[in-house]
């Protein structure tokens, strides 16, 4: 399993509505826990509409438990006392 925990840049060159889109992604990096991918993505014209580049993620088995579980664990204070702070 994967969590994405940086990007170091977004590149949008085209607009794109609904359809099939197509991703190629090479992998440039991977040790340990660690992925470092760039990617593009090309419409069903064959345009290139988005480029990734410096895709992070950690990679880890117990991500699936972790974000198989529905409660959310709040303080018993308000839960807005949390917010912006």
């Amino acid at each position: 399993r994967c969590l994405p925990t940086r990007l170091e840049k977004l590149n949008v060159l085209l607009p794109w509505s609904e359809g099939s889109l197509t991703l190629d992604m090479r992998i440039v990096h991977a040790s340990g826990h660690k992925l470092r991918a760039d990617a593009d993505i090309w419409d069903a014209e064959g345009r290139l509409v988005l480029q990734i580049i410096g895709a992070e993620a950690t990679m880890d088995s117990a991500l699936v438990e972790s974000f198989s579980q529905r409660d959310l664990l709040v303080s018993p204070s308000d839960p807005q006392d949390h917010v912006n702070s």
